[in-house]
């Protein structure tokens, strides 16, 4: 059984240098002009449908993490919050984010918890990681594999929606109905444009929230779910939402 949980998000801007290698552009042509075109090629192999740039096409600026000790009770699990971390708040490379995610991941093995993780972020951080050079031979074991399964990922966008049988909802819409603040320091959509004006602090805390939302939405799951008994529940996110209320 697992003894952690670790509950992930992260947040990139476009990868200019891969956009480069597949449209064939040089350095003469500007970083904009490349990001345009990148637009105009996904929109093009979507028939117009998709500008979303698909996940090789991402550069991470910033991993968030919560590790929870899990504790398996007679009548289910409780979690205790160990530690909230941002890889990329102090100024650390791509690489040197990644090699610290990774090696991580190996040591603790943990239950992952992540909302539209399998789709997006696991990907990337593949992609970004097989790029450096970094290994984790974690994320390709055998119980890593199975799709249709919450354990050890538990990807809340298919928990919600059953794999896909009902709608694939957003995180700020299942936030509503379960009143948890969400969104309140930013817009996924403005990370590149804060990137560029250089706030990486900013971008640091609106991905710390996120991890923060998607714990407090697991719980709820969990509860529903019988996991967590209510009082267990109610404590577990009470201190949840103290520590939101701090970003």
């Amino acid at each position: 059984m697992n003894k952690h949980l670790l509950i992930f998000d992260i947040e990139t801007i476009p990868c200019v240098e891969t956009g480069r290698r597949l449209l064939g552009f040089d350095s003469s042509v500007s970083d904009e002009t490349v990001q345009q075109k990148m637009i105009e090629y996904h929109l093009h192999i979507t028939n117009g449908q998709n500008a979303f740039l698909r996940q090789p096409f991402h550069k991470i600026v910033c991993i968030s993490f919560m590790l929870c000790e899990v504790d398996h009770t007679q009548n289910g699990e409780s979690y205790t919050i160990k530690e909230l971390k941002t890889g990329g708040r102090n100024g650390e490379s791509e690489k040197e984010i990644l090699e610290k995610f990774c090696s991580f991941l190996q040591k603790y093995k943990p239950r992952l918890i992540s909302f539209n993780g399998k789709t997006f972020d696991i990907p990337v951080i593949q992609y970004r990681s097989m790029m450096h050079k970094i290994p984790c031979p974690w994320l390709y074991s055998r119980e890593m594999s199975y799709k249709f399964n919450h354990e050890p990922h538990c990807d809340l966008i298919d928990a919600f929606s059953n794999f896909g049988a009902s709608a694939r909802v957003k995180m700020s819409e299942v936030a509503a109905l379960l009143n948890i603040p969400c969104k309140q320091t930013g817009s996924g959509d403005g990370v590149l444009s804060m990137h560029e004006a250089g706030k990486i602090q900013e971008i640091c805390n609106y991905c710390e929230e996120d991890v923060v939302v998607t714990y407090m939405l697991y719980l709820n799951y969990q509860m529903h779910r019988g996991v967590l008994e209510l009082d267990v529940f109610e404590r577990t996110i009470a201190k949840a939402n103290e520590l939101l209320g701090q970003h």
